[in-house]
């Protein structure tokens, strides 16, 4: 029989740790999408050409809860490269031009279990201080891949800021919770300013095993940080453009002459494994033409990870 001493130690030792038990975790998440991640295609086929690369560094703090909503705070620090084909000994006039988005953002989610809005703020710059040129050649010389000629014709240097919000709406959730399952979930939202203007539609389903809900809350409570899940993400949607800086050109310089399309639909499709508090996962993405003079659709992958 255990002395009382230590049964009193190990009493309190539980009831303060008992409300930890039950609290979120922040999560830090670090996503990298390359068009040499479409690896349905052939490697020739990968080229580097239109969204070529974008590395994104996130931060989910939870927050103190509202009446009836969980409340998180996502943090987010974001680069995205954009070029034309890189083949080109020189820019062609109808292709895109050059052009990189440095960007950090501040994102409030309100979440209920079959229902999510967010709020969110974003500061950009373009030009050489976003970096493209020196970060597209350092990823090609350790992949020595060929050099791109035509950054000294980028977009140039333009502060940019925008305000967007999300919304997603649970549908259908079919299947066991601890086993085979579907979840389905409608997404809208829309983003307002310099960088971008744009709407968005489209609808979400995750099958496999113990799927999460179709979409990822970014600091889950710790019933969904359990256990093994595997998983098939499937989405499709269309964007309404109104505005884009790296094909309209800035708002101060109006530095390019393409006809960009107003409607673009999207599709894609993945794999998600998660462990516990790990998760990983890649997605593949086939988006329609942007401007009337590209060549076709654009494909490109993304890779995920999330330590929650």
């Amino acid at each position: 029989m255990l002395p009382r001493t230590v049964e009193i130690a190990l009493l309190l030792l539980m009831t303060g740790a008992a409300p930890l038990l039950g609290q979120r975790h922040s999560a830090w998440s670090l996503t990298v999408d390359n068009d040499l991640f479409a690896i349905w295609r052939s490697t020739s086929a990968r080229t580097d050409r239109d969204y070529s690369s974008g590395v994104e560094l996130s931060l989910a703090r939870p927050l103190s809860p509202a009446v009836r909503w969980t409340r998180t705070l996502v943090l987010t620090l974001d680069h995205q490269l954009f070029t034309p084909d890189i083949r080109e000994p020189r820019p062609v006039p109808e292709d895109r031009p050059f052009a990189a988005v440095l960007s950090a953002g501040a994102t409030l989610q309100f979440e209920q279990p079959d229902r999510r809005h967010s709020f969110g703020v974003g500061l950009a710059v373009t030009g050489p201080p976003a970096l493209g040129d020196e970060l597209q050649e350092l990823v090609h010389d350790l992949l020595n891949s060929p050099v791109a000629h035509g950054w000294e014709q980028q977009l140039p240097f333009e502060v940019g800021v925008s305000v967007a919000y999300a919304g997603d709406r649970r549908l259908i959730e079919a299947g066991s919770e601890d086993g085979v399952g579907v979840r389905t979930a409608a997404r809208w939202g829309g983003e307002l300013g310099t960088i971008r203007s744009a709407a968005t539609i489209g609808l979400g389903t995750v099958a496999g095993w113990r799927p999460p809900r179709a979409w990822r809350p970014p600091a889950p409570e710790p019933s969904e940080r359990s256990g093994l899940r595997v998983f098939i993400p499937l989405g499709v949607g269309l964007d309404i453009v109104g505005q884009s800086i790296v094909l309209d050109g800035g708002v101060i310089a109006k530095s390019t002459g393409l006809d960009r399309e107003t409607l673009v639909p999207y599709a894609e499709f993945g794999l998600g494994v998660e462990i516990g508090a790990v998760a990983v996962s890649w997605t593949g993405h086939v988006t329609g033409r942007e401007f009337e003079t590209q060549p076709g659709a654009h494909r490109y992958g993304t890779f995920k990870l999330s330590i929650r």
